[in-house]
């Protein structure tokens, strides 16, 4: 996955967004002559693989960027693991519940149930984007940073397609 951090802006657009565009263009015509339970599994295994590729570019990113981080920055790679690893299970436990319930009951009340879980997964990932932002420019700066530092590089992660394209040649300078 290492690999990963070397690419091209293009090449990391194409495997981690073009890709599963493709996939799913390609894909639907076939789909859409299938019983409504057999399209809703294959867009739930979809949509994790597409999930599980950004979210192991972002753990291969936030990984080594911390061994290249300075002393004095606060940054704790325990908690980045933890909250990458929460929100891998919980993607992999909610696609299977939703898998179930759209299937058998639509209409759940079940949804209230994982209703926290959900919000947690959401802080999991702005989480690790605040790791890899402040990260990102800790390293680039060789100094602890504070938000209005690093504030850009965490928008250009939350709109990862457009942010991309800024965010992998600072990443091969590093790196290479």
């Amino acid at each position: 996955m290492k690999a990963l951090l070397r690419m091209n802006s293009w090449q990391i657009f194409l495997i981690l967004i073009g890709l599963p565009i493709l996939l799913e263009i390609g894909t639907v015509p076939v789909f859409l002559s299938q019983p409504i339970g057999i399209v809703i599994a294959y867009m739930i295994v979809f949509i994790l693989v597409t999930v599980f590729l950004l979210v192991g570019w972002a753990m291969t990113l936030g990984t080594n960027l911390h061994k290249k981080l300075p002393k004095n920055t606060k940054l704790k790679i325990g908690l980045f693991k933890f909250n990458i690893g929460y929100f891998i299970g919980y993607q992999l436990l909610f696609g299977a519940f939703m898998a179930y319930v759209m299937t058998t009951m639509p209409e759940s009340p079940l949804f209230l149930l994982i209703f926290p879980f959900h919000l947690y997964a959401m802080f999991c990932g702005l989480y690790a984007m605040y790791f890899i932002s402040k990260a990102l420019v800790s390293v680039e700066k060789q100094e602890d940073v504070d938000y209005n530092q690093f504030g850009g590089v965490f928008l250009m992660l939350l709109f990862f397609p457009i942010g991309i394209w800024f965010l992998q040649p600072r990443i091969q300078k590093i790196f290479k």
